[in-house]
Formats: C-alpha cells, structure tokens, sequence
C-alpha cells in the first residue's frame, strides 16, 4: 500500500513539474528536444546501431522534425523570450565579422542556452542576431572582439 501511495505521488510531482504548454519554458524544452531528440531516443538510436540496425532518419520525419523545430523557435519569438537585434560593423567586412565572431563567441559565451542565439541575417554593414534578450550584451561583445580584434 505504501508502495502504491509513493508511486502515485510520484508520478503527480512529475507531471505536475511539467511546463505548462504554451509556456516559454515548454516552448525551449520542446524546440530542444525537436533538435537534438530525447534522452530516451537518443539512447534507443544508440542502443540499435550497436546491434547493427539502420537508424537513419527518413527526409519526411526529418522534414517533419525540422517543423516542429521552427514552430517552437516562432513561438519563442512570439513570446517575446527570443528578440531580434541588428549590430552595425565597421571596421572589417561583415563576412570577416561573421567568420571571426564564431571563434570570439567561446570566450563571450559560458552557457549551454547559446544554442537559441544564431545569426540570421547579414546586411553590407550590419549583422542580425535573434537570441534570448538576456544575451544580446554578450552578442554585441562577440560581434565587437570579432569586429576589433584585439592585438
């Protein structure tokens, strides 16, 4: 009896921790397991090459993977959570920023939440970044070693 009351309690604590959907918190953890998959398929695809089964995604659950992936970054956005900033370079080609920035963003960046930033635009002078707001400052930094280097 014990055991059954433990259990249920259990498993109301796990469902009750869940974000909510719709949430930002359900949003990133969904947009995180839509890229890199679950736990539990990550080790089931691990799990099946070592016994020598194919595992390859096919282009239509790829496709389909790769929605789910954009209509939680949309979201994301939508909730205001990702934003999106236009830096301005000036002192070495934006295609020499872009190339340098991903060897600065390392030293910039110390988190794992990195993998929601991105560059995703890129005009004569200036480079788009669409990230948490919390990060932005650490963009511009990134951008601005790129941009300067030090000597």
């Amino acid at each position: 009896m014990g055991l059954a009351v433990l259990a249920v309690v259990g498993a109301c604590g796990y469902v009750l921790s869940q974000p909510r959907e719709g949430t930002v918190a359900y949003h990133k953890r969904e947009y995180f397991r839509a890229r890199d998959g679950s736990k539990i398929g990550n080790a089931m695809v691990w799990l099946l090459g070592k016994v020598g089964k194919r595992t390859d995604e096919s282009g239509e659950q790829a496709m389909e993977r790769n929605a789910r992936v954009r209509g939680h970054y949309a979201a994301l956005m939508r909730l205001g959570y990702l934003r999106e900033h236009v830096f301005v370079v000036s002192n070495r080609p934006v295609e020499e920023v872009v190339e340098a920035c991903w060897f600065t963003v390392p030293k910039v960046f110390t988190n794992e939440v990195l993998g929601l930033g991105q560059m995703s635009g890129f005009g004569s002078n200036t480079i788009t970044v669409v990230g948490p707001a919390e990060e932005m400052a650490q963009w511009q930094q990134a951008i601005r070693l790129a941009d300067v280097p030090e000597k």
